[in-house]
């Protein structure tokens, strides 16, 4: 009875830790990429970036837009004191597209509101969409 017991509470554990995960879904992607935003990982937002060729980026493309992607945040978040919270709301999809918004809080204390473009890749992953 005990090995039972214990057969059934690492099958719920398992199932519980994989319901957390999250990564493929439009919300799970949105909320990694928002999360790599907040901690200024950029080379992890880029990572989550779907190209329309499914090409894979080299090392040195991946730290070059990466960068980019840093210049583009500090200007459009640090003037309010970059990203402390955000919420991830319901997504509408249709096929193989997502926009995800995203309700953001930011250091200052204001609020602001975001979409974020994912699509699903041809191995039926949900990315980010570079639109590239």
């Amino acid at each position: 009875m005990k090995k039972l017991l214990s057969l059934l509470f690492v099958c719920t554990l398992v199932c519980v830790l994989a319901a957390c995960g999250g990564g493929n879904s439009p919300e799970g992607v949105a909320t990694k990429a928002m999360t790599s935003l907040m901690k200024k990982d950029y080379k992890a937002y880029v990572d989550l970036m779907q190209f329309k060729d499914d090409r894979k980026l080299s090392d040195e493309q991946r730290d070059e837009l990466a960068g980019i992607v840093e210049s583009k945040m500090s200007k459009k978040f640090s003037r309010h004191g970059d990203i402390k919270d955000f919420k991830i709301g319901t997504p509408k999809v249709e096929e193989d597209k997502a926009v995800v918004p995203v309700d953001l809080t930011f250091g200052d204390g204001t609020t602001g509101q975001e979409t974020i473009k994912v699509v699903k890749n041809s191995k039926g992953d949900w990315k980010l969409d570079a639109g590239k």
